[in-house]
Order: C-alpha cells, then structure tokens, then sequence
C-alpha cells in the first residue's frame, strides 16, 4: 500500500537509468521540482535531450552521463532514482542496488521486484496540486483530465489570492494578536468568500476575490 506524500525537491539529487522517452517523463516532474538530475544512459532519445534543454526554465539541473549503469552511481545516496532502461536485467540491477543502499526506487515496467515508489497522476495551477493513483492509469489520467479545468477557473486563483494574505504583514500582524480559535475561523471565512467570488461569472471583477477575502481575515 502505497502512502501519499509531498516532497521538497529543489536542489535533491535524482538519478535516472534511462534516457528514452518513458525515463524523460518520468523524470521531467523531478526536475520541474527543482531536482538535480543525473541521467546515466549509453543513448540517449530526443524526448530526453529537450528535457535537458529545457531544465534550467523547469527550474531544476539535468547533467547526463553516457554510459551503462553502475551500482556505485548509487553511493552518494540520491534522494531518489529512476529505473526506466525497457531492460529487465538492468531495471533488476538498479532496483537493487537502491535497496541495498535505501534509496527510494521509481521502476517504470512493474518488474518482480517491484517499486519502492509510485508517481502519481497530477493536476497543478496556482499553488494547488492534487495527485491521484487509482491502480488504473487510464482512469487516473482521465480523472486528471476532468479536475484540471476545476482547479484552473477556480481553485487555483483562490489558493493564490489566500497565499498572498498569508505572506502579508498587515494581516499577519493583526491576526497574531488573535487566540488560535479566532485565526482558525476567520481563514475559514476568508475561504468561503473567495470561493463565492469564484462561483461568479467569469466577467466578475478579480479585485473582489481579494477584497472579500482580505475583509473577512481583517473585521
């Protein structure tokens, strides 16, 4: 049974075995977390190398090393690696290797000794994600497809408008003078008045989502 959680990649090391397009998809989350990725492959697909082309403005770093894996590429204890080569044997070595050293593994074709992790399917926008798994990746892509536009036109400019309250000052300082109670409620209130907003129209003036949220915190 898997448990669902989230992890703060900016800067943690990612050690992908596999350059083909299964292993750049795999590893491309990792990386747009902010990731530093190795990827250690003798070839390496065109869906890799616009990865590595594209890492800097995803945020993370994407080295690559042209060669076959080694099971002392795993020394340094990476905080998590890839095995994704469309190799048995090879996908089994690193696998193993990960074990051996307790690093977390994402295999990608469901080999016998399995998957120490699992990526979920993703939504995100605006400071919201929602992962999902469901044991079926169809039915867990289509329940990606269907939540996106939710989380697009209405939970996504709700998170980012309450995320702003909570960075500022003024709001910060009044409600810190506040019993734990009070703060609770009053962000409850401050949600349910920027989720009114978003019900609105789309013509509704943004400026409201704010305003009502911000006045709800504030009185």
């Amino acid at each position: 049974m898997y448990l669902p959680l989230m992890l703060d990649m900016a800067g943690q090391p990612v050690v992908c075995v596999g350059a083909g397009p299964v292993a750049a998809g795999k590893l491309r989350p990792f990386v747009a977390a902010g990731g530093a990725a190795v990827v250690i492959a003798p070839e390496v697909s065109p869906a890799m190398t616009a990865l590595m082309e594209a890492a800097e403005e995803l945020s993370g770093t994407l080295h690559l090393v042209r060669r076959s894996f080694l099971p002392a590429d795993l020394d340094r204890s990476p905080r998590m690696v890839i095995a994704a080569t469309a190799r048995p044997d090879v996908d089994d070595a690193v696998s193993a290797a990960a074990d051996r050293r307790g690093v977390w593994c994402l295999r990608v074709d469901g080999g016998e000794q399995g998957s120490s992790v699992a990526l979920p399917a993703m939504v995100q926008d605006d400071g919201v994600t929602v992962a999902l798994t469901t044991g079926v990746p169809a039915l867990s892509r289509r329940l990606r497809m269907e939540l996106q536009a939710e989380v697009a036109q209405r939970w996504g400019p709700v998170a980012s408008v309450l995320a702003a309250l909570r960075r500022d000052p003024v709001v910060t300082r009044h409600l810190d003078d506040l019993p734990a109670d009070v703060r609770r409620e009053r962000w409850r209130a401050a949600v349910d008045a920027a989720m009114a907003v978003s019900d609105l129209p789309e013509s509704a003036p943004p400026a409201g989502l704010d305003e009502l949220a911000r006045t709800a915190l504030l009185d």
